[in-house]
């Protein structure tokens, strides 16, 4: 059993986020916000983050409940990661450019037709939670789960 101190060290060494993230659309917009500071290296003044969650909120009103909550959740998180970005260095699972991505599932939209967006559409899902397993998980264990299976023979 860890002591007080070994808990709150770990807790420190594997924390990657400035906050714990629930919220589907707030994890997006954070993540958003992560890039797009590793790719400006824009970082804001006080004065820009007072006026950009006033916009948010003044925006906000003038939506409905549902979309409302998630352009909120979303736009917050994308401030919170792009001032993330300023404190907490890019993290291994980060090192990766939006624009490969993106190229990459153009290609293959392209190349599998109709059935080309559910594809797509299953590879981001798929992004977003090995994305969510790089924030939760600790180092150790996650290299674990992307290498689980590699190696082993086909039954």
């Amino acid at each position: 059993m860890m002591s007080k101190d070994e808990e709150e060290k770990h807790m420190c060494t594997t924390r990657q986020t400035p906050l714990e993230i629930s919220h589907p659309m707030f994890r997006k917009g954070y993540q958003k916000g992560r890039q797009d500071y590793f790719r400006e290296q824009v970082v804001l003044t006080d004065k820009q983050l007072v006026e950009l969650l006033q916009c948010i909120f003044e925006q906000s009103e003038q939506d409905e409940a549902q979309v409302r909550e998630e352009g909120v959740y979303y736009a917050i998180g994308r401030l919170v990661g792009q001032m993330s970005g300023w404190v907490l260095p890019c993290q291994p699972h980060e090192d990766r450019t939006q624009e490969m991505q993106e190229a990459f599932l153009v290609k293959v939209g392209q190349e599998y037709g109709t059935t080309g967006q559910a594809l797509v559409d299953a590879i981001q899902q798929f992004w977003v939670t090995q994305d969510q397993l790089a924030q939760t998980l600790d180092a150790d264990t996650f290299e674990l789960m992307l290498s689980r299976g590699v190696g082993q023979e086909s039954l």
